[in-house]
């Protein structure tokens, strides 16, 4: 029972840094994905 309780707050730690991390790279993902979707729409529709 003394492992759970010594890995939780490296778990914790480590799942916060990821969660960081990850959380910069969806928002690059999402922002790359808006522009690949949103640039056939500005390129097909008469201006």
């Amino acid at each position: 029972m003394d492992l759970p309780q010594a890995a939780g707050p490296i778990l914790k730690g480590f799942f916060k840094n990821l969660k960081k991390k990850l959380d910069k790279d969806v928002l690059f993902l999402i922002i790359h994905l808006m522009v690949i979707v949103s640039v056939p729409f500005y390129s097909e529709s008469p201006s």
